[in-house]
């Protein structure tokens, strides 16, 4: 991906790429924007984790804070993101393991994202793309929402098409005919 040149960024400014960095910063500014759309009651009620190793479940949600799909996942707060609770805090998975991001049903952002792991593994099915996914996203209602975009992948109409079946078409009078 190609960045546009700023100053000093790069000794050849027509030839400045995105560092890995930019990009993860870029997709946690993503998952804020749709997080901030869908569930902005949930984000304003919660308190920001920042010591993160140390997440308690103090503050998180307990219930009346949160719509109903939430509300099992005992949300909380972390670099202003909202993700998931759970009890692998002391765990050496990678912190986002531990604690996925929380992101909507049925929005923009989570289709980007189903499609861009459909096709990283391979245009999988729905369980295998979803456990992909949840490697760093939580997806609310997962099952139902990966389901619903990969029933319209193009490709994966092509290679689950039916053979066309053959018509058998009548035989002809002289092979049918019996001879006396």
């Amino acid at each position: 991906m190609w960045k546009f040149p700023g100053k000093g960024s790069h000794p050849h400014p027509s030839c400045s790429f995105l560092t890995v960095k930019e990009t993860d910063t870029a997709s946690l500014d993503i998952v804020r924007f749709a997080q901030r759309e869908v569930f902005p009651e949930v984000r304003n009620m919660l308190k920001d984790y920042d010591a993160f190793p140390n997440v308690t479940r103090q503050g998180s949600s307990t219930g009346k804070c949160c719509p109903s799909a939430l509300r099992k996942l005992r949300p909380i707060l972390v670099r202003g993101l909202l993700c998931i609770g759970g009890q692998l805090q002391n765990s050496p998975l990678n912190v986002d393991a531990r604690h996925p991001f929380v992101i909507p049903k049925r929005h923009h952002v989570t289709e980007l994202i189903i499609r861009h792991y459909h096709l990283s593994v391979g245009h999988c099915g729905t369980q295998y793309v979803l456990a992909a996914t949840r490697e760093r996203f939580w997806i609310v209602h997962g099952h139902s929402t990966v389901r619903h975009y990969l029933k319209n992948c193009q490709t994966c109409l092509l290679w689950k098409a039916r053979a066309c079946g053959q018509v058998m078409v009548p035989l002809p009078k002289c092979r049918v005919t019996p001879g006396f």
